[in-house]
C-alpha cells in the first residue's frame, strides 16, 4: 500500500513535469511564431510604398526570442541590403518595427551636406559617410522623415569622419572644430564627428569614402565632438 501510494507520489511529479515542459516549449513557440518576414515586408511596403524582397536574416542568431532581423532588397537601390527588424517592447509586449531604409534614401544627400560643410572650415580636406547596414535609424509610426526631420532626430544615428589635408596644421584645431560644430547647429544636425588632422600624404590620397582606412597611425590629432539632441555641443575631446 506504502510502495502504491509513493509510486502514485512520484507518477503525479514526473507528469507535472512533463506538463510545465510542453507548456514551457509551447511558449517558446508562440513567441518565435510573432516574428514572420512576411508581416516585415507589409510594415516597410505600407510605409515607403515600394516592393520589398527577402534576401536573409541579419545573423545565424535570428529569429531571436523576443526580436527578428533581416535584410532586404527593393528595385530602386538592387546593390544595397536593408535592414528591418521587429521586436516585442519590454512594457506591454505589443511589436515594434525599424529599418535603416530611410539612411539610405538619402546617404548621398546627407554625405554631400557633411562634405559642405566640412570644406567650410577646412577646404582641402576629405569627407567620409556611409550607412552603417547593422543599425537600425528609423522607427517611426510608419511614415517617412522629411530630409531635415532625419539629420535632426538621434535615432538616424549620423556620424561622419573628416580627413584634413597634411600640412594644415592643428595648432587651430579647438577653434576650428568649435566652428564645425557651430555650423552643424546652424543646419540643426544631430550627430557626431571624428577631426583627423593627417601627416601621411599617401593616407591623404588613398582615404575614400566607401573603404574606411585604419586611421589610427600617421596622423597628427584626432579630435572628436557630439552634438546631442537639444542642439548643443554635448562632448568635445581631442587624443
Amino acid at each position: 500500500m506504502i510502495y502504491r501510494k509513493l509510486f502514485s507520489s512520484i507518477y503525479l511529479v514526473i507528469c507535472t513535469v512533463m506538463m510545465i515542459g510542453v507548456c514551457g516549449c509551447m511558449n517558446i513557440g508562440e513567441k518565435k511564431s510573432k516574428f514572420t518576414t512576411d508581416e516585415i515586408l507589409q510594415y516597410m511596403e505600407q510605409k515607403y510604398d515600394e516592393n520589398f524582397t527577402y534576401v536573409k536574416p541579419k545573423d545565424a542568431d535570428q529569429p531571436g526570442a523576443y526580436s527578428l532581423s533581416v535584410f532586404l532588397k527593393n528595385e530602386k537601390y538592387p546593390e544595397r541590403l536593408i535592414l528591418a527588424e521587429c521586436r516585442l517592447t519590454e512594457v506591454n509586449g505589443e511589436k515594434s518595427f525599424s529599418d535603416n531604409y530611410c539612411s539610405i534614401m538619402y546617404e548621398d544627400q546627407t554625405r554631400e551636406l557633411f562634405t559642405q560643410i566640412s570644406k567650410s572650415v577646412f577646404p582641402d580636406s576629405k569627407t567620409r559617410y556611409i550607412v552603417e547596414k547593422n543599425i537600425s535609424t528609423s522607427n517611426t509610426e510608419g511614415t517617412v522623415d522629411a530630409f531635415e526631420k532625419f539629420l535632426s532626430s538621434e535615432s538616424s544615428c549620423l556620424s561622419f569622419t573628416v580627413l584634413v589635408e597634411p600640412g594644415h596644421g592643428s595648432d587651430k584645431k579647438e577653434q576650428e572644430l568649435r566652428s564645425l560644430c557651430d555650423l552643424l547647429i546652424q543646419k540643426k544636425i544631430v550627430c557626431s564627428v571624428k577631426i583627423v588632422f593627417s601627416d601621411d600624404t599617401e593616407q591623404f590620397e588613398t582615404f575614400s569614402c566607401d573603404e574606411y582606412e585604419e586611421l589610427s597611425n600617421n596622423y597628427e590629432a584626432i579630435g572628436m565632438a557630439i552634438i546631442g539632441k537639444d542642439l548643443e555641443v554635448a562632448k568635445i575631446e581631442w587624443r
